[in-house]
């Protein structure tokens, strides 16, 4: 991003049918990505998913530099860091 920050949103939900709906209705601006595959989410795994949704904000380097289960910690993460 061009302001250095970028958020990720991973789903690990199996049903992309729902995980589309949740997307649209949610109107989320940042990029949005759900682990399809099957058995043991690996992606949960890694990354320590264990509540949904889960948001991870990046640094300009791509490093993970807070998690957050709800918008609005997210934005005030956000808001601290830009001071807005």
């Amino acid at each position: 991003h061009a302001m250095g920050l970028d958020i990720l949103s991973i789903s690990t939900i199996k049903d992309i049918e729902i995980w589309k709906q949740v997307v649209k209705h949610e109107n989320l601006p940042w990029q949005q990505v759900i682990d399809l595959e099957e058995g043991e989410n690996k992606v949960a795994a890694v990354y320590g998913i264990k509540k949904h949704p889960t948001y991870f904000l990046l640094d300009h380097k791509g490093v993970i530099i807070g998690k957050y289960h709800d918008r609005f910690a997210l934005k005030k993460a956000v808001q601290k860091i830009f001071e807005f």
